[in-house]
């Protein structure tokens, strides 16, 4: 009987102890998995953290990237843009030079016979240009050119009288008088003067140079078109003659003139 209880005491003891033990090593095992998740967390967070700082670099540099072409872009396209206006401006510049030549070389005053049925008067014309010729020491605004372009034309004055009275003269005077450079010629025409007057612009050379055998006698507009070109290459600066149409108001007659320089500029 006493071995009995011993017996039983003793193996109480054994599975009390198996139970703690089994306890314990389940705790121990709990704690471990626990302690395994809370690392995959910790390292699952700092991954995503990784993940995510990789992501705002990699955006951060694509903005830049794109900022910088951005930039790029707008630079060559200003660049292009000034390249442009450059050239226009140049372009621009020359021909307003080639109208200055133009303007000078025709501006004076000219004078000469006016044959109607009431007799021979005299014609006196008068061109002026509304700008001078100038030169800068700088590149210009297209701006600016296109105001001299704009800006630039004739002032005219028109005079008719009886050789035997001067008192008798009547006339006009005209402005925004825009000639046509590349036929060389120029219309005159307003409410202020009461004719049409259709003007030709002649140099003997010019006139010299459309001459053959075959065409003795050239056409008016073959030989202001010549007295053109000349004068817009330079090889002309001052015209000597202008031939004329003009077209009164009260009657159907058309009178022929011819006016030459005849005054000092």
């Amino acid at each position: 009987m006493m071995l009995s209880s011993l017996f039983f005491r003793t193996s109480l003891s054994v599975l009390i102890v198996s139970v703690l033990i089994m306890s314990m090593f389940a705790l121990g095992c709990n704690q471990g998995d626990e302690r395994l998740e809370e690392k995959a967390k910790i390292e699952g967070k700092a991954q995503a953290q990784a993940e995510l700082q990789a992501q705002i670099d990699n955006l951060e540099k694509k903005v830049e990237i794109a900022k910088a072409e951005g930039r790029a872009q707008a630079e060559a396209e200003i660049s292009a843009d000034n390249t442009n206006r450059a050239a226009k401006a140049q372009q621009m510049e020359a021909d307003l030079a080639t109208r200055h030549l133009f303007y000078q070389a025709l501006k004076g005053t000219y004078e000469g016979a006016l044959a109607t049925e009431r007799g021979e008067f005299r014609v006196r014309i008068t061109l002026i240009p509304s700008l001078p010729p100038a030169t800068y020491a700088r590149s210009r605004q297209l701006e600016e050119i296109t105001s001299d372009l704009n800006n630039l034309y004739f002032h005219a004055q028109i005079l008719e009288w009886n050789p035997t009275n001067r008192l008798s003269a009547v006339g006009c005077r005209v402005e925004n008088i825009r000639p046509n450079i590349n036929k060389g010629e120029i219309a005159i025409a307003s409410s202020t003067c009461p004719n049409l007057y259709k003007l030709r612009i002649v140099d003997p050379e010019a006139e010299h140079s459309v001459t053959t055998e075959e065409n003795p006698t050239p056409k008016d507009s073959e030989v202001s078109n010549a007295t053109a070109i000349a004068i817009r290459e330079g090889k002309i600066t001052e015209l000597s003659e202008i031939r004329g149409e003009k077209h009164p108001t009260t009657n159907a007659s058309i009178y022929t003139f011819s006016v030459k320089r005849s005054l000092t500029r």
